[in-house]
């Protein structure tokens, strides 16, 4: 049996997302896990992400008031208020990741590649974790709508981009309005 019986009771003890637990004297909920596990796949993926961080902190942070406000009287009761409302900012975190996550699945338009002009390259020093060394990312700043918007390219592409000023950028406008970048790569009309 792949399962014991403390097994399945623990299990169903973490899906209960809701409810208060207690371990070593720190009071949390399971669903400040799951936030913080889209904080980190947000992160993971900003690279391509075009929505302003002003609107994704709004609505972290009025999602926060509005689940302290809810639950005013159990986190009185429980937590206290101002730990509740740190708390609920995990539950914010939530509801940015299926924010972004909407602007693109929800979206009926299809992508359109189009060539950017590179106003400026620079390289930015990164540190890796993983052989402990400095390395040098590209970032172009290119006008998408409008806006400039400064994105980081592989490496492989820094010499192309760097010789011929411009990039193909394929965007998708999101479901939201906010644009999403599909693929970034040096261009392939070279002037």
């Amino acid at each position: 049996m792949p399962f014991t019986i403390n097994d399945l009771n623990q299990i169903v003890e973490f899906l209960c997302v809701l409810k208060t637990k207690k371990k070593n004297g720190f009071y949390y909920q399971s669903i400040s896990i799951f936030g913080l596990f889209c904080l980190i796949l947000v992160l993971l993926d900003y690279r391509f992400l075009l929505i302003p961080i002003e609107i994704l902190a709004l609505i972290g942070v009025s999602t926060s008031v509005l689940v302290t406000i809810i639950f005013w009287k159990f986190y009185k009761r429980e937590l206290g208020v101002v730990w509740a409302f740190i708390h609920n900012l995990t539950m914010g975190m939530i509801i940015i990741y299926f924010f972004i996550l909407t602007n693109d699945l929800l979206s009926m338009k299809s992508p359109k590649l189009d060539d950017y002009y590179v106003y400026k390259i620079e390289l930015k020093q990164l540190f890796n974790r993983k052989s402990h060394q400095s390395l040098l990312a590209p970032y172009v700043t290119v006008k998408i709508e409008g806006i400039e918007r400064r994105l980081r390219i592989d490496s492989d592409y820094y010499s192309s981009v760097k010789k011929h000023r411009q990039v193909s950028i394929e965007v998708k406008q999101g479901f939201w309005n906010y644009p999403i970048i599909k693929k970034i790569k040096p261009s392939s009309n070279r002037k």
